[in-house]
């Protein structure tokens, strides 16, 4: 199976879908997301689920990410940033 790699900066939903399409098995996109994800969203499923545990984990999920789209690290780190900034605090 092709996964598209969708742009981090631009496309947060869709990018951590294919994370956890290649990590969690499941029958119904609608299942996907469990009850105690309060947001509902893709990003926080895969907090859910264990794929990210902590930020330095997220962090490495994007430096691999900028890796393959060869980004220099101000750029890496830049997106890293910027998904903070939006979501870090949205389950508080």
């Amino acid at each position: 199976m092709r996964f598209i790699d969708f742009n981090l900066g631009k496309h947060v939903g869709p990018f951590f879908f294919n994370i956890l399409l290649n990590n969690v098995t499941f029958f119904k996109e609608r299942k996907l997301i469990s009850p105690t994800n309060l947001v509902g969203s893709y990003y926080h499923e895969c907090f859910v689920h264990g794929i990210v545990k902590t930020l330095d984990c997220l962090k490495d999920l994007i430096f691999e990410y900028g890796k393959r789209n060869l980004y220099d690290d101000k750029k890496k780190n830049q997106i890293y940033n910027k998904l903070l900034e939006k979501h870090l605090f949205e389950n508080s």
